[in-house]
Parts: structure tokens; C-alpha cells; sequence
């Protein structure tokens, strides 16, 4: 239990459960106070509220969720859930880290390339959309809970943290009413993008994640001229 405690309690996990909780609450309160494409200027031709529906959420399979071939969609997220199983037995085998690496992509092109041949011989359209979008994004969240879980690095925690904490906002999305991803904010800057606090949580994630490697850099540098 100590060592749980250790690893799931600390503030990067409470970090996910407030942005969780934040996004769920505007959610709610958007959607039953503000009518559906109503736009409610906040700050005057810069920030926006303009409350629309959003079928898929941010979930990188969103083509092939409503307009595509949806077994598709579902089985490549189920492939991820297999990568995650496979990420999670291979690091108590004790082989190099570079060939459980080499190894791991090996099986993520398998599995992409398995699931284009089965979707591809048994084409899937027309499933409720609700249900290919919960099965859609069940892989991708297993993917960054599993990495947070198993960051060491407090810095990759905190990424991770932050895209587990969007990933997990838009999923319950699907749970309650109105049983869709609530996105209803607008910045001009942004053009006519419409996002909400989930998109913010996993786009902060992914933005430190992108940066990471001018971060060690300098880091590395600094330490050379000490």
C-alpha cells in the first residue's frame, strides 16, 4: 500500500482529478445554462462562448468514427490496448531497454497493419456513432494512463498527467447528457476552432512533450559550462 500510495497520490494525480472535475463542471453548466450555438462574447472579438456538440471529441481517429470504415477505428484502439498490455509485461523481462523498444514497434506495425487487413476485408459503417467513439478512445486513454503510471521522470509525469487528465474529461463526456463532447470555447487567433478545458489539458501535455528536448538540451548545456 505504501508503495501505491507512492506512485498514484501525489499531485500530478490530483492534478488529473481537478482538470477532470473543471472540465466535467463547464461542461455541465455550458450546456444547461447557454443554448447550443448560442455566442456569448466574453472578451470582444478575441474570446468567445459558442457551445456545439462534438461527436468525436479529440480523439485522432475521428474520420473513420463517422464517415468511415469504423472497424477500423475500433480495432487499431484495440491494438493500443494490446501495445499497452505488451509495454507493461515486457519491462519485468529484464531485456535492453533498445530491444524492448525495437520490439514494441514491431508489434505497433503489426497490429496497424493487421487491423487495415481486417478492416479492409470486413468493412464496418453505420454502427451508432456514441458507441465506435467510446470503443475509439478506451486505447488511446489506456496508452497515457499507462504512461503516466510508469513516467519515473517527474517531468513526463506531468505530461502525461495533463493528456490522461484530457483524455479522461472527453471520455466520461460520452456517460452523462448530453451524452457528447461539450466544446464551447473560441479564441479568434484560433479561427473558428471550438474546443473545451479537456483539449486545453491534453494540448498543454503534448506542447511540454514537443518541447522536452530543448528543455534536456539546455539543461545539458548549462551543466557543461558549470
Amino acid at each position: 500500500m505504501e508503495a501505491f500510495s507512492q506512485r498514484f497520490l501525489p499531485k500530478y494525480f490530483f492534478l488529473i482529478v481537478i482538470v477532470a472535475i473543471i472540465d466535467v463542471l463547464s461542461k455541465v453548466l455550458v450546456y444547461s445554462m447557454i443554448p447550443l450555438y448560442a455566442t456569448v462574447p466574453v472578451i470582444s472579438d478575441f474570446f468567445y462562448i459558442y457551445p456545439i456538440l462534438n461527436e468525436t471529441g479529440l480523439n485522432p481517429l475521428a474520420f473513420s468514427i463517422t464517415e468511415g470504415n469504423q472497424l477500423f477505428s475500433i480495432l487499431i484502439s484495440l491494438s493500443g490496448v494490446i501495445l499497452g498490455v505488451y509495454i507493461i509485461f515486457i519491462r519485468k523481462t529484464g531485456l535492453k531497454k533498445w530491444l524492448q523498444v525495437l520490439i514494441g514497434i514491431a508489434v505497433h506495425i503489426g497490429l496497424s497493419l493487421l487491423s487495415g487487413a481486417v478492416a479492409e476485408s470486413f468493412p464496418v459503417y453505420g454502427l451508432n456513432t456514441h458507441l465506435v467513439a467510446v470503443l475509439t478512445m478506451i486505447g488511446p486513454l489506456f496508452i497515457a494512463i499507462l504512461f503516466f503510471c510508469i513516467s519515473k521522470r517527474s517531468y513526463f509525469k506531468l505530461v502525461w498527467a495533463f493528456v490522461t487528465a484530457g483524455g479522461l474529461g472527453n471520455f466520461l463526456s460520452y456517460f452523462y447528457p448530453p451524452f457528447r463532447v461539450v466544446d464551447f470555447l473560441v479564441l479568434r487567433p484560433f479561427g473558428s476552432l471550438v474546443f473545451n478545458i479537456a483539449d486545453i489539458s491534453a494540448a498543454i501535455g503534448f506542447f511540454i512533450l514537443i518541447i522536452s528536448p530543448v528543455v534536456f538540451l539546455i539543461k545539458f548545456v548549462a551543466g557543461k559550462t558549470r
